[in-house]
């Protein structure tokens, strides 16, 4: 086993001594240093060329005469020097000369392992730990189901601090500036073993001027949504998913749709789950597996299922049951009328894990009941019944604040001629408006 300290800098002269300084701290220890000089001012490149004197056996330097800030061109400079182990410390930071025993240790303990995650110390711009740490938010999970689900809603590892077995990652990487790092500690987990540790790898330098403060975080999370879908639509992801048995998709299915891709937000984390979604119901060994997958899938986006219809989703699947439960349970309170009663008999499911109680005119007033509109339901169409029903319900639920409202083109129209003329409104009429809204 080698190790590689890699480093890339565009000339962040300021922070720059220290982190050669943490290095040389590492020269005895059998250890390379790989310096890309990414299009950085020719004062940066002379500096760097004065350190490699100090051990110019161990000290390799490549430059970019201009920036790119394509990650996929910076792995290329590691295939082309044909690293075996690299950690990537960020030119603010300084890498702590006693995690190299730590690495080494659980490479020891486990020989297959193709990563190992170290935590970070936050220090100031000053260079003043403030007492922080983060630890890889892959730790916080017991299985590797958990940490795969987790490693969608957020980063599993902390890069600066992530130790790599090249040989483990494929040959094309994405381009991506700012989640290349989310993609490979994804693609490590699906590669092997990642061993996770409390120890301390960097001190890390949080400032103004740092990477992750340059962008809002639309633009980053943007980028983050291609690659990471890209990766879910992968072989390889398709592969981890196929090793799965049906429990363990459920399993991580719910811890998915608990935390959504993309930090849970709800525009960017959709494709990915539709790319996982498609993938889990292909690899399912039995229908009522892709049932249940299928179903919690539209109950999370505010979709209600009637018996049945589940099988519109899931049509790549030949033997489906005959009778398939929805994804909700509608209840009648006493006495209500026939229509009402016969229809939620299509909208019961035993195993459902949402509940909703139905009342009418006709029926027993009850405490948290949704009172349904049984004037619009037909004599014998119990079906039919089922869906306005459903309809009502959702209604009910957008107006009440759970489930977001979904507004027609017709309504989106109204919306905008509103907002157009709202200024020009009288303004007791403005008052009114915003009593209302204050009573909603």
């Amino acid at each position: 086993m080698k190790l590689t300290v890699f480093l890339v800098t565009k000339g962040r002269e300021k922070f720059l001594d220290q982190i050669l300084n943490s290095f040389e701290k590492l020269f005895p220890l059998d250890v390379d240093f790989l310096i890309l000089d990414n299009g950085a001012p020719n004062s940066i490149g002379m500096k760097l060329k004065s350190w490699q004197g100090k051990n110019p056996n161990r000290i390799k330097i490549v430059r970019f005469e201009i920036n790119d800030s394509r990650h996929s061109t910076i792995w290329e400079v590691l295939k082309e020097n044909n690293v075996d182990w690299v950690v990537c410390p960020s030119d603010d930071d300084e890498i702590r000369f006693e995690i190299i025993a730590d690495w080494e240790n659980a490479l020891n303990q486990n020989p297959d392992m193709v990563g190992f995650a170290a935590a970070a110390a936050i220090m100031n711009e000053n260079g003043d730990l403030t007492g922080e740490i983060i630890s890889p938010s892959a730790s916080r999970y017991k299985s590797a189901i958990e940490q795969m689900a987790g490693g969608f809603y957020e980063p599993p590892f902390h890069w600066p601090c992530l130790f790599i077995r090249a040989s483990s990652m494929p040959a094309a990487t994405p381009p991506s500036r700012y989640a290349f790092d989310w993609w490979l500690g994804l693609r490590l987990m699906i590669a092997g073993t990642v061993v996770t540790s409390e120890s301390i790898g960097v001190n890390y330098r949080v400032h103004p001027q740092q990477e992750s403060f340059l962008a809002p975080l639309r633009r980053k999370y943007f980028e983050a949504h291609i690659w990471i879908n890209d990766l879910a639509n992968s072989e390889e992801f398709f592969s981890w998913v196929q090793s799965l048995n049906d429990s363990e998709r459920v399993r991580f299915w719910d811890q998915l749709l608990k935390s959504l891709p993309i930090y849970g937000d709800s525009d960017f984390s959709r494709p990915i789950l539709n790319t996982i979604y498609m993938s889990l119901i292909k690899t399912s060994s039995s229908a009522q597996t892709a049932i249940v997958i299928a179903s919690r899938y539209a109950f999370s986006t505010g979709v209600l299922l009637k018996n049945g219809e589940v099988k519109n989703l899931i049509s790549q699947i030949p033997s489906l049951p005959n009778r398939m439960e929805g994804n909700i349970n509608v209840l009648p309170t006493p006495n209500v009328c026939d229509k009402l009663k016969f229809a939620c008999e299509e909208i019961s499911s035993e195993s459902a894990i949402h509940h909703y109680v139905v009342s009418c005119v006709h029926g027993k007033k009850s405490a948290g009941a949704i009172t349904i509109d049984c004037h619009n339901l037909h004599q014998d169409l119990n079906e039919i019944n089922a869906d306005l029903i459903v309809g009502q319900i959702t209604e009910f639920l957008e107006e009440s604040g759970t489930l977001s409202l979904i507004i027609t083109s017709g309504e989106k129209i109204l919306i905008q001629t509103f907002r157009k003329w709202k200024k020009r409104m009288p303004k007791f009429l403005r008052i009114y408006l915003r009593a209302l809204k204050s009573r909603s």
